[in-house]
């Protein structure tokens, strides 16, 4: 069996090197940096070793690789720090931690994985400014909650249901902040809401009355 992992992991490799130098030599895309596509290559060389050999090591650096070179072939695309890698940095350990669960089945991954992976989530909601003033709060509480839920989702044959408990919480506490801000938003709209329904109310009687004439 080890023979044939080995067998298995160096045949992908050569096909690996052999898309990369055929990419390189014959497709010319004008926004695509052709140098740093050898990161990529070392990269799916590492993900095809832990693929085969569940080496952790080669998981990790793999990823870590992987996406800097992504970042790295499009020299023309801008990426903020702070909306985009701020967040990876946390995403993309939380998706080690659950690629590594899966492998091995352990909660210890599991748990960490799902925090890292939902934590990250919200900080690309605040730093892209898709959650603004109340509704941060909302995200912060959501995110939370949805951290647990996944855990539940995801080895709730081996975790339990008591993940459900917090996660139900936080989930309730990010919905009441939710309605109190949109309470609020509908209560400062209410001058300007009130002569808008009037008309509209007027208009709906005149054409009802003109109708059954």
């Amino acid at each position: 069996m080890s023979n044939r992992k080995n067998q298995i992991l160096v045949g992908l490799i050569i096909v690996a090197m052999g898309l990369f130098t055929l990419f390189g030599q014959w497709i010319n895309i004008p926004f695509i940096r052709k140098n740093n596509l050898f990161g990529l290559f070392i990269a799916t060389t590492l993900l095809l070793l832990y693929c085969t050999k569940k080496k952790t090591w080669a998981l990790v650096a793999g990823m870590f690789i992987g996406f800097f070179s992504v970042l790295g072939i499009f020299p023309n695309v801008n990426f903020n720090t702070a909306t985009f890698i701020a967040p990876m940095v946390f995403i993309l350990p939380g998706f080690i931690f659950i690629i590594l669960y899966y492998s091995k089945y352990n909660i210890g991954f599991l748990i960490p994985g799902s925090i890292l992976m939902w934590f990250g989530i919200f900080i690309f909601l605040v730093t892209s400014g898709l959650m603004r003033g109340m509704m941060i709060p909302v995200a912060w509480f959501g995110s939370l909650g949805a951290a647990f839920l996944s855990m539940y989702l995801l080895g709730r044959h081996k975790i339990g249901k008591w993940p459900l408990i917090p996660g139900g919480i936080l989930l309730g506490m990010a919905f009441l902040l939710f309605a109190g801000a949109s309470l609020g938003f509908i209560f400062r709209l209410g001058p300007k809401l009130i002569p808008v329904t009037l008309i509209i109310i007027g208009l709906f009687i005149v054409i009802k009355s003109r109708k059954s004439n």
